[in-house]
């Protein structure tokens, strides 16, 4: 429960996850103060900061979902006002079959946001002792890659499952169209917007750096640190016997292996990672001579403590300290230096030592006499503060990471649009998938950009849906593995970010920007035949395509050799291509005198009307054969959209059973089987399926039926229901 206020002042609670509200103080409250932190837990929108622009914006770890406004707040008010009645019987309309159906989907929604947050995340074992030197083994990707499953192949597909987008009485196919003719609403150029847009889009390492360190009031000594947990009782070889280490020497550069770990490690198997991470220290800094690339050696010190515990980070952090003290050589200084950056963007040290961690890095970026030192121990300041706002790393930093690191630059990446349009954008370590979906919606001028995410795309068209909380390096070095692990002289894989549609929510007409890549995907996505059309389907849409892309149509053969590439394939044959371009150019003449913009808004209008649009296919085996009463295939292929759960036959494409949301009751998943629990208030049965891609599923099936219930909400606000009783 929240605590809000009404525009009169008056205080009331509101419970975001049930969205309720009450004037009576529950027995828990998130107070204001705690619940910045409490936020991400709890699946709050939580206020950050976007880096570039300074501007504000609200993030749902639970939804994983970004937002421009707080929806907590909006919904909050809207609770305030709706009628607690009509939102329960919305509750009841969705979950059917359950006795109190609004705390059963509540229920089911809250467990299914804990299986995101929680037991999605796979990650490497931190706390082993022991591990082979060289990149981590759990990559940072936590669902496979899946082949895009084309439902538009040469199959005879009637009209049953398929709205037609001529009524009945054969009325124009492009009434809708005229509806919009003069209409102007294309945005116009913001130059003022643009150059704003392009320091969103861009990192200025100079800027953040400045002053990073002015809020550091620890003076901590690092040599204090030493005496107290170095292990200077180690042996040691001395003239005439045994004896100590020198405190002095063990803080102090040297320029020859160390024998002993600066700490008393609890497993002496972490001694050899300790030693060998010291090796590639000097090795990196070039105070032993390696026929190895520099990057190499800093690879591999970062290996070092990327699958390591807080008590090897503070040993490696420890050696650097030590390495830059009294450092005789001016490379190799500023070397330790450029690692300390790469360490503290990689991988985090204990509570216990930041502060000397930090009294180091403030003390190198102000007292230091080398410009280039000062440099990165700001940058290193910079790392290590963004590090503490996320995760840890999953994934060893790539050779061209490090190198943009060593050149004190950000790393520069390129995201493709469906219309091949192409957005490069700084990163750096900390940047997450949400950061980069949330500046390309920022640079596009798209209003709302929850319904689109980045994808990985590669050579044989496989996607995979990037997890918000994904680092895009991480993304980039476990490309970077792939490649290593995978390439041969014939093959070399290939990886690319995708910005597209994912949830396919209605689109606001005034959303410009949106419409336009929807549309953009649309074009693609039935031209690919990835959705079942009929040859009219086709011919409609080819000339929808022809008035967009060439204005009025004026007699001449606008598609010339590449009317292939206006309809699915099954449609185009060499021989027939004329007659076919004849057909598309009867229908292209109807449509002189409309705009660009109306005819995208018309082509997603007409294929929304499709019962597949917008679908997520997967690949998963019924349990028994037996659905139902229907007999189903050993294999089925689901298909999830706004609508609700397609069942398919992958080998005829028949559509073999649908369930709108409001049919389902509930549903789960675990690592090898997802549930459906569908009926009604009376009868319910449950539908049991192999799959291994049960996480994306039900981040899908939550994401529609909560937006659902948010549209719900709206419309009994918009309806003018009663204010809550006093």
């Amino acid at each position: 429960w929240l605590e809000r206020q009404d525009p009169s002042g008056r205080v009331y609670y509101f419970n975001p996850a049930k969205r309720e509200t009450s004037w009576h103080r529950p027995e828990k409250i998130i107070s204001s103060g705690a619940l910045q932190s409490a936020g991400d837990r709890n699946g709050e929108w939580v206020a950050r900061q976007d880096p570039r622009s300074g501007r504000t914006y609200y993030y749902n770890a639970t939804l994983r979902q970004t937002s421009w406004t707080n929806p907590d707040e909006e919904a909050a008010q809207a609770a305030l006002k709706a009628n607690q009645g009509a939102v329960k019987r919305l509750s009841v309309n969705l979950a059917a079959g359950a006795q109190d159906a609004g705390k059963r989907l509540s229920t089911g929604l809250k467990r299914m946001s804990q299986a995101l947050t929680g037991g999605a995340t796979a990650g490497m074992n931190r706390n082993s002792a022991r591990y082979s030197i060289g990149l981590p083994q759990t990559p940072v990707n936590k669902t496979e890659a899946r082949m895009s499953i084309k439902l538009g192949g040469d199959i005879n597909y009637g009209e049953e499952g398929r709205l037609s987008f001529r009524g009945e009485n054969g009325e124009d196919p492009f009434a809708a169209l005229k509806a919009l003719k003069n209409q102007g609403i294309m945005p116009e150029n913001d130059q003022e917007k643009q150059k704003e847009l392009e320091k969103y889009l861009k990192i200025n390492l100079d800027d953040m750096c400045r002053g990073i360190t002015d809020d550091i009031k620890s003076t901590t000594s690092f040599r204090v640190y030493a005496s107290e947990n170095f292990n200077t009782r180690q042996k040691v070889k001395l003239v005439g016997g045994g004896g100590q280490l020198d405190l002095g020497k063990m803080t102090m550069w040297q320029g020859t292996n160390i024998k002993q770990p600066l700490h008393l490690m609890s497993d002496k198997n972490m001694n050899y990672d300790a030693l060998l991470a010291f090796k590639n220290i000097l090795f990196f800094c070039g105070d032993k001579n390696s026929k190895k690339l520099m990057e190499f050696h800093a690879q591999i010190f970062l290996a070092t403590g990327a699958a390591s515990s807080d008590e090897l980070h503070d040993e490696l952090i420890c050696q650097l300290i030590k390495q830059a003290n009294n450092n005789p050589g001016t490379k190799s200084l500023q070397r330790v230096w450029m690692l300390t950056a790469m360490s503290c963007g990689s991988f985090k040290c204990s509570k216990s030592f930041l502060p000397y961690l930090e009294s180091h890095l403030k003390s190198g970026a102000e007292a230091s006499h080398d410009d280039e030192v000062k440099k990165y121990a700001r940058y290193a300041m910079l790392k290590l503060k963004k590090a503490w706002e996320h995760e840890p790393r999953l994934e060893v930093p790539c050779y061209d990471e490090i190198l943009s690191i060593m050149e004190y630059q950000p790393y520069s990446i390129a995201v493709s649009l469906v219309n091949s349009t192409v957005i490069n954008m700084d990163v750096d370590s900390w940047s997450t998938i949400a950061d980069v979906n949330h500046a390309i919606a920022y640079r596009l001028n798209i209003e709302d950009g929850i319904p689109f995410t980045c994808f990985e795309m590669n050579e044989d068209d496989m996607e995979r849906v990037l997890d918000d909380d994904d680092r895009i390096l991480d993304v980039l070095a476990y490309w970077d593995r792939e490649v290593t692990s995978k390439q041969t002289k014939r093959y070399t894989p290939e990886y690319r970010f995708l910005y597209k549609l994912r949830l396919f929510f209605d689109i606001s007409e005034e959303d410009t920007s949106a419409v336009e890549l929807a549309y953009y995907q649309a074009v693609f996505d039935v031209n690919d035949s990835r959705y079942p059309c009929t040859e009219e389907d086709a011919i409609i849409l080819a000339s929808l395509e022809a008035q967009e892309k060439f204005g009025d149509y004026d007699g001449s053969d606008v598609f010339g050799e590449n009317v292939g590439a206006y309809v699915p394939a099954k449609y185009y044959n060499e021989e027939t291509k004329d007659e076919l371009k004849r057909k598309i150019y009867d229908q292209y003449q109807q449509l002189a005198g409309y705009d660009s913009f109306a005819c995208k808004v018309n082509y997603l209008d007409y294929v929304k009307a499709w019962k597949y649009y917008g679908s997520a296919y997967y690949f998963a085996e019924p349990i028994t054969n037996k659905i139902f009463g229907k007999e189903f295939p050993k294999e089925v292929v689901l298909g999830v959209n706004a609508k609700g759960v397609l069942i398919i036959d992958p080998g005829t494409l028949d559509l073999l059973q649908e369930f709108p949301y409001s049919e389902i009751v509930t549903w789960g998943f675990s690592a090898k089987n997802l549930v459906f629990v569908v009926g009604n208030l009376v009868r319910s049965r449950k539908m049991f399926f192999e799959t291994e891609e049960g996480v994306e599923i039900n981040s899908l099936i939550y994401a529609y039926v909560n937006k659902l219930m948010t549209v719900g909400d709206n419309m009994i606000k918009d309806e003018g229901a009663g204010d809550m009783d006093m």
